[in-house]
């Protein structure tokens, strides 16, 4: 009995030898499915597309804010242009006497002043070396009266209107030019020209009057910055001198006066005009270039809809006249970037 059943035991255990122990390979492993899973959960790269998210920087976009004060030109660029024909001698004898006066009333009412002379047979070429003067270049106001006296050995269709233009720019007004130093940021330009006939310009370069008056504002790149005086025969003659309607309508167009040339005291009447040396600031330039359709001006707190335009070739906000914002005036310019 006792054989028997050790028997049965031996078989017993023969049998559960030969059966595998269970293991948790099988469940580890599937961990490891389901971990590598994970990969499908750190697709979060689809969260972390977030990317799309950030791009959202670029829905709500940003916006840029140029401050400005509003104000006249602190710094004046005149040049004074004479007429070198035959028949000046006489006016040039006047020019010479009149001249302190002009310069008193422009460095009084604009201390940070330049001066250059030219006339129309120079074409504006300056005279005299440096051609930019000061007020304190020596002997400043002897040296001026004889600078003025250009001689009448010029042509007697004289381009006075060109001569303003080209002074102002290159070759003449480049570095090492004859000009150079000339037109500066923000000062004001003036020109005076004085003459017993009209302007001939159109004989040099087929321009008309108001592609020269472009032209010189595009060099300062603010319409208010840019202002001719004449003085000439005016519209129907006077003494010795004649009619000058094309020097009549260029001072017109800029806002400047026309005053006889055979009134000794034009330079008086010159000097009293309300814009003589200086004037609001109309051109406000901008940090970077802007979505136009964007921008929002406000002038001193108030919103500005109207009176003023965007001058893409100059990147600036530009004022109407009647609307330039006056001394002191905040003026705050807001908009997007250009795509």
């Amino acid at each position: 009995m006792r054989r028997l059943l050790l028997l049965i035991l031996g078989v017993l255990l023969l049998v559960l030898s030969g059966c595998p122990e269970p293991t948790q390979d099988d469940d580890d492993a599937g961990d490891d499915d389901d971990t590598a899973g994970d990969d499908d959960t750190a697709g979060d790269d689809d969260t972390a597309g977030d990317d799309d998210t950030a791009g959202d920087d670029d829905d709500t976009g940003t916006s840029v804010t140029d401050t400005f004060t509003g104000g006249v030109q602190t710094a004046l660029d005149l040049v004074i242009v004479v007429d070198d024909s035959g028949s000046m001698s006489s006016e040039q004898q006047d020019i010479a006497s009149s001249l302190p006066s002009l310069v008193n009333s422009a460095s009084t009412a604009v201390p940070d002043l330049q001066i250059l002379v030219t006339s129309g047979g120079l074409a504006g070429a300056g005279v005299g070396t440096p051609a930019v003067m000061t007020t304190s270049t020596p002997n400043f106001g002897q040296e001026l009266q004889s600078r003025t006296q250009v001689g009448t050995s010029g042509p007697s269709a004289q381009p006075l209107v060109h001569a303003t233009w080209a002074a102002a720019t290159p070759p003449l007004m480049a570095a090492g030019g004859t000009n150079e130093g000339l037109v500066r940021d923000g000062a004001a330009l003036r020109y005076v020209i004085v003459s017993d006939g009209d302007d001939e310009s159109f004989a040099t370069q087929s321009w008309t009057g108001s592609d020269y008056i472009a032209a010189l504002i595009d060099v300062k790149r603010d319409p208010g910055a840019v202002v001719i005086h004449t003085v000439s025969g005016g519209a129907s003659g006077c003494g010795g001198a004649d009619a000058a309607p094309e020097l009549v309508a260029i001072a017109s167009a800029t806002g400047g006066v026309d005053t006889s040339v055979c009134d000794g005291g034009w330079a008086a009447a010159v000097g009293s005009a309300s814009n003589a040396w200086t004037g609001l600031v109309r051109s406000f330039a901008l940090s970077v270039a802007p979505d136009a359709q964007t921008l929002q001006v406000t002038v001193d707190s108030t919103p500005a809809t109207t009176g003023w335009a965007y001058e893409a070739g100059w990147q600036a906000v530009v004022f109407e006249k009647a609307a330039a914002p006056e001394q002191g005036d905040a003026v705050v310019i807001t908009y997007a970037p250009a795509p």
